[in-house]
């Protein structure tokens, strides 16, 4: 699965709430913070691009923030202290001006997360302290600041990860007189495969942050169905899965929501109802994946249904008029076809003025198919054990993210191409009855999704039961 999201943004970078079908609350990984107040640190590599090209820059990030936030009410995070080494290498701009110091301001895109909708904020106008230019070996920059308050707007763990940084450095000549041309903008990149995680901050309605009490151990957070599992503070649903350890990263938050839906059958004139199953959800860290003139976070996520401990939606018995009048019913199943649906949210926005909001969620799948137990006009139709799609189905969904947010929930719909049918009939071949009967393109599908919950912290849970739109 794949998931798009594009944001229009105006001034100080306000984004919409962001979501896709199976995104889920505080998924990006974190450390777990101390009581009281937490000292957080950063040390990650950048490209930064010179006018005399890309190179290299390590940068560390350190900050004192929270270590728990009250919901409705704003979580401060303390002054932040960078200090970016240039290499030598990168000094010939500066030194081709005459500067022999450099002064300026450095700035970051931080991703927040809160639930579900990882947010980009400006951090800034870190001021950067006077530094002499080196004859000889790196230069190092310290900058320091204030950042933004962030508003907690629900219980759970908010979620500080670096992203982009802009330099904008002013060279000096050694008589204080400014240089030509009188600054420098360097904007960097977050090289990937890095953890940008700063600090986790967990909200509660009281501020108390995740006692004990209400964390529960991860030992009794099984995969698959579990029906002696037990959780003092919140009702887990047996089909709720940690699924950390399967993708390597086993300290990652999984979130778990309830799914139904429904899909037309063009060609049959008819719908069917998705039974609900639950959905699990692990996100990994995000990282900058911007083109050219634009800032874009890509944020991949795994995710896997399960009905009973199979990956897909439970058995649906279905009645359809075959040509038009000829009562046909039979039991279909619908699975998963791969072992996981790999996702990835684009999150876009643009610095400019205009208005509106384009945010919007994109999400495909591929599934498999498989009818049995089927009567036509009461009569059984015996189709064998093998009766079913000839290849996966691909579905493409979307919604605006008004509409849908994956904490919440929410429609999404779009259309499906259903694939020839291979492997029906038993002593006879059935397959181009059902081929003709109901493969081909334009089968509208409507899924919605309940809010999540996060198993690890109870936070969501019980997740509700969506009412299934049409």
């Amino acid at each position: 699965m794949r998931i798009s999201v594009s944001c229009t943004s105006r001034g100080a970078l306000r984004t919409a709430a962001l979501g896709a079908i199976v995104v889920a609350a505080g998924m990006l990984p974190g450390a777990l913070p101390a009581a009281g107040a937490q000292t957080a640190d950063a040390s990650l590599a950048y490209s930064c691009r010179f006018p005399q090209g890309a190179r290299q820059v390590k940068v560390k990030v350190a900050g004192e923030f929270p270590s728990s936030a009250r919901v409705g009410r704003p979580l401060r995070p303390g002054k932040m202290n960078v200090t970016v080494t240039v290499p030598q290498a990168a000094l010939g701009d500066l030194s081709g001006l005459g500067a022999a110091t450099v002064t300026g301001t450095a700035g970051f895109v931080t991703m927040i997360t809160q639930g579900t909708g990882p947010s980009p904020v400006r951090w800034p106008g870190l001021a950067v302290k006077p530094a002499a230019v080196p004859r000889g070996g790196d230069l190092v920059l310290t900058a320091s600041g204030p950042v933004p308050a962030v508003k907690v707007g629900k219980p759970g763990p908010v979620i500080f990860t670096l992203g982009q940084l802009a330099l904008d450095l002013k060279p000096r000549k050694a008589d204080g007189s400014a240089t030509s041309p009188d600054a420098l903008a360097v904007p960097c990149t977050l090289n990937p495969g890095q953890n940008s995680t700063l600090a986790t901050v967990f909200a509660s309605p009281d501020g108390s942050g995740p006692g004990r009490q209400d964390r529960p151990e991860r030992g009794n957070l099984r995969q698959g169905p579990s029906p002696d599992r037990s959780l003092a503070a919140a009702d887990i649903p047996a089909d709720c899965e940690e699924l950390g350890e399967d993708i390597g990263d086993p300290f990652a938050l999984t979130v778990c929501a309830y799914m139904t839906g429904y899909s037309n059958v063009k060609k049959l004139n008819s719908a069917m109802l998705f039974p609900y199953t639950i959905i699990n959800i692990v996100g990994t860290t995000f990282y900058d994946c911007s083109p050219p003139g634009k800032i874009r976070f890509c944020i991949p996520f795994k995710a896997r249904l399960n009905s009973g401990g199979k990956a897909g939606f439970p058995p649906a018995r279905s009645t359809f008029l075959t040509y038009g009048f000829m009562p046909t019913t039979a039991t279909v199943e619908v699975t998963q076809a791969t072992p996981f649906m790999d996702i990835l949210v684009e999150l876009d926005f643009i610095l400019d003025d205009e208005d509106g909001d384009s945010s919007r969620v994109t999400a495909t799948a591929k599934f498999g198919m498989r009818v049995h137990e089927a009567e036509v006009n009461g009569t059984p139709l015996d189709v064998g054990p093998n009766c079913g799609l000839a290849e996966p189905m691909e579905t493409k969904l979307s919604a605006t993210a008004a509409e849908y947010s994956p904490d919440s929930g929410g429609p999404l719909a779009g259309e499906a191409t259903i694939p020839p049918f291979a492997g029906c009939g038993v002593g006879e071949d059935l397959d181009p009855i059902f081929t003709a009967s109901i493969s081909g393109p334009g089968n509208y599908v409507k899924m919605t999704q309940g809010n999540g919950c996060t198993a690890q912290s109870g936070f969501g849970c019980p997740p509700v039961k969506p009412v299934p739109l049409r």
